[in-house]
């Protein structure tokens, strides 16, 4: 770590919300170890400016200082770490630095294969994403592979709960706009939940966005009286993973994270998982038996599936959290990366 220590990395992100946006997390997780900038810029994000530590939030109606932020830090830095979208088009075409790297935990690499080429390597945090890449017609040896880290001790704490009714799956990954409501999954919970009516819906919904009230007329048409529907600033997780038995991240292809934070955070705690195609681990889910995966239309069938089988999912939950997700696997992997590119 020490051969990292004296060089400046410039961090560039969207929203700069670490206590509740998964992506924000990551990136100040590894600005603490690292001699560090970080750059916010979202249609979410109030300007901040942090001159002490060195962080600094725009709204994108700024975009043209943004874009001149972004270019005048390049500079200044050693590395510059784009961790955002794979299609962040505002810092792609404003970064021109030689020692330059994209995390793309989102997107799926729309922009002209120019944007990627010229970056000395592109992380994704799923197998399934770098082949996507590779088929696209990026090289082998400059796409890789680096599973994101979160603080496991605090849900890795949390004792599986007793088998009881009724069944309680957890979905906290709620879309900002009505459009994303049908990618993200939602749509197929609710359909779910119609089917299921001996199963508790629990949906922890943000406080910001336009799609909250689609989500209640959606409910109160259908009198889904098992879907319980939370807003709220939720800064604790743990509550919500002690009350259920499985969280769902129920994404289509590009319609979320690929590695979601809360899927991480529900496997810690003992909690099986169902995850849809457009979560880039689920057959590495599958494979160690820890949840599972679906296509198109048999999301009732998966939850039905971990209802009766609940036990033999969840005994090897935490190893498998442990395994592939600590911090220090995370660093590590980024502290090697980075002194390759001195």
């Amino acid at each position: 770590m020490d051969s990292c220590l004296s060089i400046r990395i410039a961090y560039y992100t969207g929203w700069l919300m670490p206590e509740m946006e998964g992506i924000s997390k990551e990136v100040f997780t590894l600005a603490k170890h690292f001699n560090s900038t970080i750059i916010g810029i979202s249609n979410l994000q109030k300007t901040k400016i942090d001159f002490k530590n060195r962080i600094f939030g725009f709204s994108t109606k700024w975009y043209y200082c943004a874009r001149t932020l972004s270019f005048l830090m390049s500079k200044m830095h050693t590395i510059n770490h784009i961790y955002d979208s794979l299609d962040n088009w505002i810092y792609l075409s404003s970064i021109f630095s030689k020692r330059t790297i994209l995390t793309g935990v989102v997107g799926n690499g729309s922009l002209p294969l120019r944007y990627y080429q010229r970056l000395q390597y592109v992380i994704v945090d799923s197998e399934e994403q770098r082949k996507q890449l590779i088929q696209k017609g990026l090289a082998e040896e400059k796409v890789k592979v680096i599973y994101p880290g979160i603080d496991l001790e605090p849900f890795l704490k949390i004792s599986l709960p007793k088998y009881e009714k009724p069944f309680r799956v957890l979905f906290a990954s709620s879309p900002p706009t009505v459009e994303e409501l049908e990618s993200r999954g939602v749509v197929d919970l609710l359909e779910a939940a119609k089917k299921l009516p001996d199963v508790e819906f629990i949906f922890l919904w943000r406080p910001w966005g336009d799609s909250f009230g689609r989500v209640v007329q959606l409910i109160n048409k259908s009198n889904l009286k098992n879907v319980v529907l939370i807003r709220e600033k939720v800064r604790d997780m743990r509550k919500f993973f002690e009350r259920c038995h499985v969280a769902v991240a129920p994404f289509k292809r590009n319609g979320g994270k690929s590695c979601p934070t809360f899927i991480i955070e529900a496997l810690a705690s003992g909690r099986p998982v169902i995850v849809g195609a457009g979560v880039g681990i689920g057959n590495l889910i599958q494979d160690f038996n820890v949840g599972l995966s679906y296509e198109e239309r048999d999301l009732t069938d998966k939850i039905k599936i971990l209802r009766d089988n609940w036990e033999n999912f969840a005994f090897r939950t935490k190893d498998f959290a442990r395994e592939f997700f600590s911090i220090e696997k995370f660093v590590n992997s980024y502290q090697q990366l980075y002194t390759q590119l001195l």
